[in-house]
């Protein structure tokens, strides 16, 4: 019975780093960190007004006529977007920090107990052959 709620226990674990592995990945290619690190973050406001120009553009040519009210429409969406994608990237970060913090805890534990079952293992295994090598010493 210990190994059946063992199991679920485990397989409900298994679901939920599942979970959590897509949120991270979904949020990383939305905050567009999913590409090489090595490319440096543009500022925010240089990044709006790429977006914001994009949108006008596209709408500009959809509606085919540039008003003012087209132009703050498209900075107001292009800067929602952008910082909407800024938090998406600090979210996926701090999920990494969170996952590294909880990978570190469960190494250090499982390297403690590994340890220890080890050394136990070892004088369990090296005391029947002391004890063979001192009773022909202590009984002649």
């Amino acid at each position: 019975m210990l190994k059946t709620i063992e199991k679920q226990n485990i397989d409900r674990l298994k679901i939920i780093a599942d979970t959590g592995f897509k949120v991270r990945g979904w949020l990383r290619k939305f905050s567009r960190r999913d590409k090489e690190e090595a490319d440096e973050e543009e500022p925010v406001t240089k990044a709006v007004a790429k977006t914001s120009l994009k949108t006008w553009g596209l709408l500009a040519l959809k509606a085919r006529k540039f008003t003012p009210a087209g132009l703050v429409g498209a900075v107001a969406t292009g800067a929602a977007i952008e910082l909407t994608r800024r938090g998406a990237g600090v979210v996926s970060d701090k999920i990494d920090d969170k996952m590294q913090e909880e990978f570190n805890k469960f190494s250090v534990a499982t390297s403690n107990t590994v340890l220890q079952m080890f050394v136990r293992d070892f004088i369990l295994g090296m005391l029947p052959l002391v004890a063979l090598w001192l009773i022909p010493t202590l009984l002649p």
